[in-house]
């Protein structure tokens, strides 16, 4: 779903900036996937991913309300709060020995959380700043394939 959402502020939004930080919000769903996998493959559960889900992931991005960046974050730190309080709730659960996947699962979403709070109070320079440590391969801020579009 993550990625689905963030591959949809990609296409809503054309401003380099703007895509940039979309396309590390994508990058650091995919990385979250990727971590996700190992242990989803250990429990013996499925890694086909479903439409279904990311179509949910493109319908709730379309659900944003705003025409601009600053409107739709807006709306967006709204939406976010809720999933980190999930987690949060969540994390008591979490045996020792995923400690580190619940650990990371808890601060990939306060990240996305921070990013959007930072945005929100007019901090657009160093917003994402705490997205980008977080992931693996870091995107290059001044790449135009972020809104390339393909065939």
């Amino acid at each position: 779903m993550g990625e689905a959402f963030f591959n949809r502020m990609l296409e809503r939004f054309t401003n380099p900036e703007d895509q940039f930080k979309s396309g590390c919000l994508l990058q650091l769903e995919t990385d979250f996937k990727t971590r996700l996998r190992t242990f989803l493959i250990a429990h013996g559960i499925s890694i086909i991913e479903r439409e279904d889900w990311r179509q949910e992931g493109r319908d709730l991005a379309d659900t944003l309300k705003g025409e601009s960046w600053q409107e739709v974050v807006t709306d967006f730190a709204g939406m976010v709060a809720g999933f980190v309080a999930g987690f949060k709730e969540m994390q008591p659960a979490v045996l020792p020995i995923y400690k580190d996947l619940g650990n990371f699962m808890m601060d990939h979403e306060q990240s996305i959380h921070d990013f959007a709070l930072q945005e929100v109070a007019g901090n657009a320079e160093t917003s994402i700043d705490g997205v980008i440590n977080m992931l693996v391969n870091p995107l290059s801020r001044l790449s135009p394939a972020l809104s390339a579009k393909t065939g």
